[in-house]
């Protein structure tokens, strides 16, 4: 079976949820799902990946709802690979795509400049909103408004990755509207797939077949534990053979 075949039925399969997860589980988030597929140990930190499209997809990870972190999944193989020295570059369509699309939108929503000017002097970004917190979402786009450009500016492109993809998800979540919400989960995903497309047409994906497989396997013993019971019955006439050829070998070898 193609490996694209076989990814497709682990996206159906496997959940994405908040931290690192596990396999034993079938729960992953989107980077150590990454890390399994190029076979590197358990880890939300895959050194195939660019750092700043890790920070960021860590942080659309953990602060998605529920259904919508799914559609991180067909993410996983687009991110292997990515950490090429192209950060600039990626760091470029971050800050653009923010200044030029999501801070009018965040604007008409959510706040004002002068709003933003309100809470200058202590909004200053260094660390994440938790997953689930509850956040004003006019102080969320103040956060976003104020701090993109000096993180941009100083070149601090890990923090102003962690910034919007912390940001994005608590607009999204605090919108009026569906359709407003859809928007700014939505172009959290662009941004991703336009970060992960730099360089990708000298990359080629290098996804261990033997970790799909094993994958797929494993998931098949955990929603069928009665499969794994099976083989052992269906094998034992089998041992009992070799056993017994291995038997009668040994008293053919005394005797």
């Amino acid at each position: 079976m193609a490996v694209n075949l076989q990814l497709e039925r682990l996206y159906e399969r496997i959940e994405l949820g908040r931290g690192a997860g596990s396999v034993k589980s079938g729960t992953l988030c989107i980077m150590s799902f990454v890390a399994y597929l190029v076979g590197e140990r358990h880890t939300d930190r895959p050194r195939t990946a660019s750092p700043l499209v890790r920070t960021f997809a860590i942080q659309l990870n953990d602060g998605a709802v529920d259904a919508w972190r799914q559609e991180l999944k067909p993410f996983a193989p687009k991110i292997i690979g990515t950490n090429d020295g192209r950060e600039q570059q990626r760091a470029d369509i971050l800050f653009r795509t923010v200044v030029d699309e999501i801070l009018p939108r965040a604007r008409a929503e959510f706040g004002s400049e002068d709003r933003a000017n309100y809470w200058s002097h202590t909004l200053e970004f260094t660390a994440p909103y938790g997953p689930g917190v509850l956040v004003d979402p006019r102080e969320a786009y103040a956060v976003l408004a104020l701090n993109i450009r000096p993180t941009h500016t100083k070149m601090s492109y890990l923090t102003m990755s962690t910034l919007v993809g912390n940001i994005l998800p608590i607009l999204s979540r605090c919108s009026q509207s569906r359709t407003s919400k859809r928007w700014f989960w939505l172009k959290a995903l662009e941004i991703l797939d336009r970060m992960c497309d730099v360089g990708a047409e000298v990359r080629v994906p290098e996804i261990s077949h033997a970790r799909v497989e094993q994958l797929e396997e494993h998931l098949d013993k955990r929603l069928n534990p009665e499969r794994g019971t099976q083989a052992l019955v269906q094998d034992a006439p089998k041992a009992k053979s070799a056993l017994s050829r291995l038997y009668k070998a040994v008293l053919s070898y005394v005797g």
